[in-house]
């Protein structure tokens, strides 16, 4: 996550804006007041009067003081095009296990040219891939059980929604056996499965020829993609 440029202001009246009450938060001098919450010790520094972060490791500056009820002004910059971070308020001191990011309500900061990025991204970071359908085992009822498996890989920070059918293919068609959808986040990249499990139909004579496909929405900074096209499995005789 790219970070930003920030000057800060805040409620009460002060140097920086003595007659409508507001008071700054930031001397433009240094961090006096905020605490390095969980970066390195040179991703937070003061650069001619502003704040200044390189974004990484990915993580928050924090007030030293609590704040209820206020009004904070800010202004920011990102230094290169396609930035994304943003403000927590009434966030935690310090930030859950595993998660870079503190606890609160999040002021989304991006730039135009996040946007322009996010539109070139076709793949936004995330891929999902329905394995060839195999055989789990017997069910109490003497039926046989077939294992319908997606394999998920994204980049760090996104949120996944599979739409997921398994299907029964015929000479010119296929017909719906099941319909599912399933969601998985991302804090860091990794991959992970996903199996569906499910009877095989006993519609005709002789095997049943299955498979089962999805697609995905991908959320990315709280914004959603639209659809990807439907991606199927190999058919398997059951």
């Amino acid at each position: 996550m790219k970070r930003l440029c920030l000057i800060f202001l805040v409620a009460a009246g002060g140097a920086l804006a003595a007659d409508d009450g507001f008071v700054p938060l930031f001397n433009g001098r240094d961090l006096s007041g905020w605490v390095n919450a969980n970066c390195a010790p040179e991703t937070w520094s003061v650069r001619e009067g502003v704040i200044h972060c390189t974004g990484f490791p990915t993580g928050a500056l924090r007030t030293e003081r609590q704040y209820e009820n206020f009004i904070l002004e800010l202004e920011w910059r990102h230094l290169t095009s396609g930035g994304n971070s943003g403000v927590f308020l009434w966030g935690t001191p310090i930030a859950a296990p595993g998660v870079p990011f503190l606890r609160g309500i999040e002021v989304q900061v991006l730039d135009h040219g996040y946007a322009e990025q996010y539109e070139k991204d076709t793949s936004n970071g995330c891929t999902a891939t329905p394995l060839t359908p195999s055989f789990s085992h017997i069910d109490a009822t003497g039926q046989k059980v077939l294992r319908f498996t997606v394999r998920l890989t994204c980049a760090a920070l996104r949120s996944v929604l599979v739409q997921h059918e398994i299907r029964e293919q015929d000479i010119l068609t296929s017909q719906l056996i099941r319909s599912s959808a399933f969601s998985r986040s991302f804090v860091t990249g990794g991959t992970a499965t996903f199996s569906v499990y499910s009877t095989v139909p006993d519609t005709e004579l002789g095997a049943e020829e299955l498979f089962h496909r999805l697609r995905i929405r991908v959320t990315v900074a709280g914004i959603p993609t639209p659809w990807s096209a439907w991606d199927s499995s190999a058919v398997v005789s059951a």
